[in-house]
């Protein structure tokens, strides 16, 4: 059998509405103990190389601009990285890239800070209103404890809830890739409509 159960406060008023509640047999002793076993499921990313697209996929964008994110380090192995970041937010010039620095004592408040600041950069983007195709480039470093800022395409994703005016794209790179081949091939992909890329150091 079912039933419908409602929990009121003092005065009457209905809090909590559970329906088609039913009830069954608990199976085996109670506090007996049942056999335990526990087993381990890895996952990975797979990556798959694909040409780029004959035709643009979202409109060619009046405006472009590009978030580098690195780590604050000290003498670990995203050092490389922070020094290609560098040299990439550089190349391009403060009017379209910015070098967006995340401290924090682990990599977890490290996170929290990039997500946060990334938050505020769109946040400004979105409150001018633009009028116009804009995209919103995001690197982050593809190897190391920093790859786990892939998790930030999940905030780019609702931003492109926002506004149909406004694309994003989180890329993953790896140090090493030459800053003029990075940059024209960042420019080539931004009208792809694909939301998470990574470059191997080769090729997207």
């Amino acid at each position: 059998n079912k039933v419908d159960i409602d929990l009121c406060d003092e005065a009457g008023a209905v809090c909590v509405q559970i329906r088609g509640y039913s009830r069954r047999v608990l199976e085996g002793e109670v506090g007996g103990k049942r056999a335990q076993s526990t087993t381990s499921l890895l996952l990975l990313p797979q990556w798959t190389v694909q040409q780029a697209k004959s035709g643009a996929t979202v409109p060619a964008p009046a405006t472009r601009h590009v978030v580098v994110v690195t780590l604050k380090t000290d003498g670990s192995d995203q050092d490389a990285y922070t020094r290609w970041a560098h040299a990439l937010a550089a190349r391009m010039g403060s009017d379209k890239a910015s070098l967006l620095t995340a401290h924090g004592a682990d990599i977890a408040a490290q996170f929290c800070e990039a997500t946060h600041s990334l938050f505020n950069i769109i946040k400004q983007i979105l409150s001018a209103k633009p009028k116009d195709a804009m995209v919103l480039q995001v690197v982050v470093p593809g190897d190391g404890e920093g790859q786990l800022l892939e998790g930030l395409s999940g905030l780019l994703k609702t931003a492109r809830l926002e506004s149909t005016k406004l694309s994003t794209q989180l890329i993953q790179a790896t140090p090493g890739i030459p800053i003029e081949t990075f940059v024209d091939e960042m420019e080539r992909c931004a009208t792809s409509g694909m939301a998470v890329l990574r470059h191997d150091g080769n090729q997207f």
